[in-house]
């Protein structure tokens, strides 16, 4: 995956993250042709340190890099502590994005999920998570998501439930494991999760 790696220069310090819990994904709400370093200058403008995106995904479907990746952006009120921003050139109110940037797009979040230990539920839009239409109407979010799940998406997830069920077999807290092998990649239910951590504040050894 190229990343186009500009020199930004910012108008005052940035922070650093504490945790990485979603993905956002949004649009310029601009013309196709608008660059990162338009929207750098934009977001100057509004008194920001700079661009408040950590990746930028243009009409041709280059990804360049906002903010480092590391620091908190300026893109989802209320989650910029938590979250990586990704921002599609364009207005999805009355156009879609180009077939590039939904292919960058796609292996970008799969490399974000895969790095932060996400799942598919972390990715969002801007819309869910602030009173906003971003990234627009016309955005094939469905297609997407139908996508990310099609390509495997949540692999790693069954993996490490498969990792952590043989290691409670091991531990003698589960004797029965074949019933959990179809849904692991699936949410561990409430009662589930709290009568292991039972279980396991009980168990020796």
């Amino acid at each position: 995956m190229y990343i186009k790696e500009p020199d930004w220069r910012w108008n005052s310090g940035l922070k650093n993250r504490s945790a990485t819990r979603e993905v956002i994904i949004h649009h310029s709400d601009s013309a196709p042709e608008t660059t990162a370093e338009s929207i750098d200058a934009w977001h100057k403008a509004n008194g920001w340190a700079g661009i408040g995106y950590h990746f930028v995904i243009q009409k041709d479907g280059l990804i360049v890099r906002g903010r480092p990746e590391q620091s908190v952006g300026a893109h989802s009120l209320d989650h910029n502590s938590a979250s990586i921003g990704i921002c599609l050139t364009g207005d999805f109110t009355i156009s879609t994005p180009a077939p590039a940037q939904i292919n960058s797009l796609e292996t970008l979040v799969k490399y974000a999920v895969s790095k932060y230990g996400l799942g598919i539920k972390d990715v969002k839009r801007h819309r869910d998570v602030n009173a906003t239409s971003c990234p627009g109407a016309s955005f094939p979010w469905a297609e997407f998501k139908a996508g990310l799940e099609e390509s495997g998406m949540q692999d790693w997830e069954k993996k490490l439930g498969a990792e952590a069920l043989d290691a409670l077999v091991v531990k003698g807290l589960v004797e029965n494991p074949g019933q959990w092998k179809e849904t692991l990649g699936e949410v561990t239910p409430q009662w589930l999760f709290w009568t292991m951590i039972k279980r396991l504040t009980e168990k020796k050894g």
